[in-house]
């Protein structure tokens, strides 16, 4: 099996685990009723970690692409289940607004980290074959 191959096969295994989390969190929203806001606040908070775990495996385009997933998965259920319930209705789209801030920060900062990691792997690399 090729790198190229055991690649894709990883980053297809990470796709599918990213998008079960988002449709069990999901799942969890649609299926409690209105009553709890406790507990659809806690579920709500729980989109950030497949969010987190895509910036971090992914970069900038894995997290920007998991929080537009779950902004997605999200939407509905606050726009059709909850309505325009105040603050509540406030307070949910401010929070689909952080997905997608806090994907893409942690994705930049992930690249970021990324890259300096491989310069500075190239640049012991060039000491050692000085």
């Amino acid at each position: 099996m090729t790198d190229e191959n055991t690649a894709r096969q990883s980053l297809t295994r990470t796709a599918a685990l990213l998008g079960a989390c988002i449709v069990l969190i999901s799942l969890l929203h649609y299926l409690t009723s209105l009553e709890y806001h406790m507990l659809h606040s806690f579920f709500q908070r729980l989109y950030y970690i497949p969010i987190i775990f895509a910036a971090l495996m992914l970069g900038l385009r894995g997290g920007a692409a998991t929080a537009l997933a779950c902004t997605a998965a999200y939407a509905p259920h606050v726009i059709f289940q909850w309505g325009t319930m105040g603050m509540h209705f406030a307070d949910q789209l401010s929070d689909m607004l952080m997905f997608i801030v806090v994907g893409a920060i942690t994705g930049l900062l992930s690249d970021k980290e990324r890259r300096m990691k491989d310069m500075y792997r190239d640049a012991y690399t060039r000491l050692q074959e000085s």
